[in-house]
């Protein structure tokens, strides 16, 4: 797992893709300010995602999302990925709207699309997607073949959407309750999909989020941290995210845990429980 020494952090505001994500550089030379000897900026306070004024699905998806962001680098991914991803276009993000339905219903037609025109792809990233839990989500797999990073290329292939014009119309929400934490249910949701929701490693490396009043010695005997039964509170927000987002899959352990990379799952929570940590600040 990588390791980053302590510096002060900086937001690096939205990416293309709508993702907002605090970033601790690493050791080394990482930037032209620090070439030039420039002082970093300061960290800015933390602004709710526009997607937070819509409706909690789509907040706790967009931070679903968020826990999968530092791995869809290029350097995270075998070139024959990226020489599949090479050309393949996007219709507008907007037509996904502003509810929930609507974007299930968009990215369901990206996965549709991506599987006419690339099937290759599709059978390439089944592991990745197995691992993370997006093959149970109704919009994972589209959003994971938009997200995926590509090859520059001259050659443009538009990717089909042959059912947008049944997608939602937008409608307006009820904005995400402020008593809420869709960061919180995003990493609940993940840990069941993904299958690891009794790692012990990994539920000492969420416990300052899930359970701020623990500590590393905890005697509980049913705290989380301590393999015991989920606390009530935690059991319910994972419920009511559960039903929200539309998941489907059945009891019993996910398929695909023999291609399971444990060290992979370890980034991803350390890198998403220092961003959990810094929109609290």
């Amino acid at each position: 797992m990588e390791k980053f020494t302590e510096a002060e952090p900086l937001l690096l505001n939205i990416d293309s893709l709508g993702r907002e994500r605090p970033v601790t550089y690493p050791d080394g030379i990482q930037s032209w300010d620090d070439w030039l000897g420039l002082p970093r900026p300061r960290k800015m306070h933390h602004r709710p995602h526009p997607v937070y004024s819509s409706s909690y699905p789509l907040a706790v998806s967009h931070e679903y999302q968020m826990i999968l962001g530092p791995l869809l680098t290029p350097s995270r991914w075998p070139q024959i990925v990226l020489k599949l991803t090479a050309g393949l276009d996007f219709p507008d993000q907007s037509l996904a709207t502003d509810n929930y339905a609507g974007m299930v219903a968009y990215y369901q037609a990206i996965a549709e699309g991506v599987s006419a025109v690339r099937p290759a792809l599709v059978e390439e990233v089944v592991p990745f997607a197995t691992r993370h839990g997006l093959n149970h989500l109704p919009w994972g797999l589209g959003w994971l073949y938009q997200a995926l990073p590509q090859n520059s290329s001259n050659d443009r292939i538009l990717v089909p959407v042959s059912d947008m014009a049944d997608t939602p119309s937008p409608a307006k929400h009820k904005p995400v309750d402020g008593r809420s934490d869709p960061a919180v249910d995003a990493l609940l949701v993940y840990l069941q999909l993904t299958g690891r929701g009794r790692d012990p490693h990994a539920l000492q490396m969420v416990h300052s989020v899930l359970a701020p009043e623990c500590t590393e010695k905890c005697q509980m005997e049913d705290c989380i941290c301590n393999r015991g039964p989920w606390p009530k509170a935690l059991t319910l927000r994972y419920d009511r995210a559960f039903r929200g987002l539309l998941v489907k899959r059945g009891p019993g352990r996910p398929a695909g845990q023999s291609k399971w990379d444990r060290k992979e799952f370890y980034f991803v929570l350390e890198d998403y429980v220092r961003y959990v940590s810094e929109k609290r600040e």
